[in-house]
């Protein structure tokens, strides 16, 4: 990473608000210092199907979009030069809108990490889920490539009929 001051983060998206019904309609904003456009809380633990959160309450996810769901430092404002990746929790259940009985399905989910613009790293997750009705998020090491980053994309396959959800992203930032 370039010089100036690493900061490590664990974002948890504990302390955010979100609907106090199972939904995916509050965005997250900048939690952080990182920017996360295109991706959305969702309040699991009220839901009777599903991903279980690794945090108590809030889970951070995202639907399939044209535009990708994303972590990025470049924004107005921002003080973060960049972002290194280290874990993530992860899973995809199947995408009923404001359904409360959203059920776990395989799937695979890529992030794509970009310096300056150009990708430097392209890293896939695999999701088997271990129940087909409420099953735990896997746990994902980011290869060391995921280092000095500005922007991070999310894409999940397949992209019909699924969502991704993500939590506990731990990392560094420079400053």
């Amino acid at each position: 990473m370039a010089s100036g001051t690493t900061t490590k983060f664990n974002a948890t998206f504990e302390n955010l608000p979100a609907l106090p019904e199972e939904g995916r309609l509050s965005p997250v904003g900048t939690y952080m210092d990182i920017s996360y456009p295109n991706f959305d809380l969702s309040n699991p633990l009220l839901a009777v199907a599903g991903l279980l959160p690794q945090g108590k309450i809030y889970i951070f996810g995202a639907g399939s979009s044209a535009s990708p769901a994303e972590m990025t430092t470049s924004y107005t404002g921002s003080k973060i030069k960049s972002i290194a990746l280290e874990s993530l929790y992860y899973g995809c259940q199947t995408n009923l809108g404001q359904a409360a009985a959203s059920l776990p399905v395989a799937c695979t989910i890529t992030a794509t990490g970009y310096r300056n613009g150009a990708v430097v790293a392209v890293q896939e997750f695999q999701f088997t889920p271990t129940n087909k009705v409420k099953a735990p998020l896997a746990f994902g090491k980011f290869k060391s490539a995921f280092t000095n980053l500005q922007t991070v994309t999310y894409n999940q396959s397949p992209a019909t009929g699924t969502e991704f959800l993500l939590d506990t992203i731990v990392g560094t930032k420079q400053t």
